[in-house]
């Protein structure tokens, strides 16, 4: 709780000499922020006959994002950065006799670049393509929790997206973002199938450029 209490304490001072020290709204340096979000799941699972494109679930979810921009020219903004989800990004369950499959990706973090454009002197609009990484875990449960099985697997892909980003005050901006997540097509070892997962999120993030 003490440590809790401590960085809670460093944040607010940080944050306090930025509001002091900023000059006017810039989209070039450095930003983080934090972002919650609704995210929908869908997994096609195929093999050589049939396919299924029924699997996946819709829940809140959230990411921490760190960028970086470059003011190319007048209104042309270039960032780079990273995110790193918080919860797990869920994507349904299969039930079968007694026994329930609930499937998720963990650890989902991206490698993001994002040509910008700025729209007035406190907002920008923006594309994005990102590299995307994640574990997919498949965990089925039994009768008893004892029979509980876990599967993981590493899982890349590609994401595809919009957003706007407009500032508040001279260091602190608000983001919304929509993007798509598609994962490779992965096959399921020992069998002819296969599934590829994909994702669509709605963001609205809250941040601070430095």
């Amino acid at each position: 709780m003490r440590r809790v209490k401590w960085i809670w304490v460093t944040m607010l001072g940080v944050m306090s000499v930025h509001l002091a020290l900023a000059g006017e709204p810039s989209f070039s340096g450095l930003f983080f922020s934090l972002n919650g979000s609704l995210a929908s799941t869908n997994i096609e699972l195929s093999d050589e006959n049939t396919k299924i494109r029924s699997l996946g679930e819709s829940s809140a979810n959230g990411f921490a994002q760190v960028g970086f921009g470059y003011s190319a020219a007048d209104r042309t903004v270039f960032s780079i950065g990273a995110t790193y989800r918080l919860p797990d990004l869920k994507a349904g369950q299969i039930s079968i006799d007694d026994a329930v499959s609930k499937l998720s990706a963990t650890r989902n973090y991206s490698i993001y670049f994002e040509p910008g454009f700025t729209v007035a002197e406190k907002s920008l609009i923006y594309a994005l393509v990102s590299y995307e990484g994640a574990r997919g875990v498949g965990q089925v449960t039994a009768l008893s929790t004892a029979e509980t099985v876990k599967g993981r697997k590493n899982i890349n892909g590609l994401g595809f997206g919009f957003g706007a980003r407009s500032f508040i005050n001279d260091v602190a901006f608000i983001q919304i973002q929509v993007k798509k997540l598609q994962f490779d097509y992965e096959p399921i070892i020992g069998t002819s199938a296969g599934y590829e997962p994909e994702a669509v999120e709605g963001s609205v993030g809250f941040g601070f450029r430095y």
